[in-house]
């Protein structure tokens, strides 16, 4: 589910955003209150209102796939980002809340056993530099970058760290998102 909301903030140049980022929400919602460890970090595999199981499975470590708690975060913190550009304010600080949680108690893991961790890394980055929303008519490829996520506007402008700028044209766009990559050095 986390991938799947990844993917789903990832898209770029989607008629119906502001539908694509209320289901991201949603599903945001149902990690937090149906697979959350309340005993610890993390989110299990199978939720609380699941059939009864013999394990609840749940991993913090990377294995042969990432670790779907550092994908899960990674959502979060895009999520978090384009709800500001979408002028969710509230939905904004309630999920940063919940990133805040889960990285207080993972970091140290990370610290411990960055090789096994690499996925919960990259996400603790991506909150540290903050991703980047772009959103304006025409979504140039230029732009193509892992911490920039593409959101549909009618005006130019980028947004990081939860602050948005208008941009004037696509050239000042452009250097916009790029000076905010840049920062992320």
């Amino acid at each position: 589910m986390a991938a799947l909301d990844l993917a789903r903030l990832s898209v770029g140049n989607e008629k119906k955003a502001s539908q694509r980022n209320d289901q991201a929400y949603q599903w945001i919602q149902t990690i937090i209150q149906h697979f959350k460890d309340d005993q610890g970090p993390g989110y299990y595999f199978t939720s609380d209102d699941h059939e009864q199981l013999i394990q609840r499975p749940k991993t913090l470590h990377d294995q042969a796939i990432p670790s779907g708690t550092a994908v899960a975060l990674a959502a979060m913190n895009v999520l978090a980002e384009t709800q500001v550009s979408s002028g969710s304010i509230s939905q904004t600080q309630e999920v940063l809340k919940e990133l805040q949680s889960q990285f207080s108690q993972i970091f140290p893991l990370v610290e411990n056993s960055p090789y096994g961790f690499g996925e919960a890394a990259n996400s603790a980055l991506l909150m540290a530099v903050g991703p980047v929303i772009v959103a304006g008519p025409q979504i140039v490829s230029e732009l193509a970058h892992p911490g920039v996520f593409f959101h549909e506007g009618k005006d130019y402008q980028v947004c990081h760290h939860q602050v948005c700028q208008r941009s004037s044209g696509q050239e000042e766009w452009i250097q916009m998102a790029s000076a905010a990559l840049t920062l992320k050095n």
